[in-house]
């Protein structure tokens, strides 16, 4: 299993609009979460994706032709 740690800043307040409010207090206090930037968040996504599937499937694997 995959350990997944929450780095967004996002928060779903639903359809709700008394939650709106609270949701906007909390903000507005500076009590809201502190966003990062998540790791491997480097824009070599592909890379790392090429270099893994060679290491499965060989360097000499050939894909088909579009």
């Amino acid at each position: 299993m995959t350990n997944i740690q929450a780095t967004g800043t996002n928060e779903l307040i639903g359809t709700d609009p008394a939650k709106l409010a609270p949701a906007l207090a909390r903000l507005m206090a500076g009590q809201w979460k502190k966003g990062a930037i998540p790791p491997l968040w480097d824009g070599k996504a592909a890379e790392r994706i090429v270099q893994h599937l060679e290491r499965v499937l060989g360097r000499n694997a050939q894909f088909p032709q579009r």
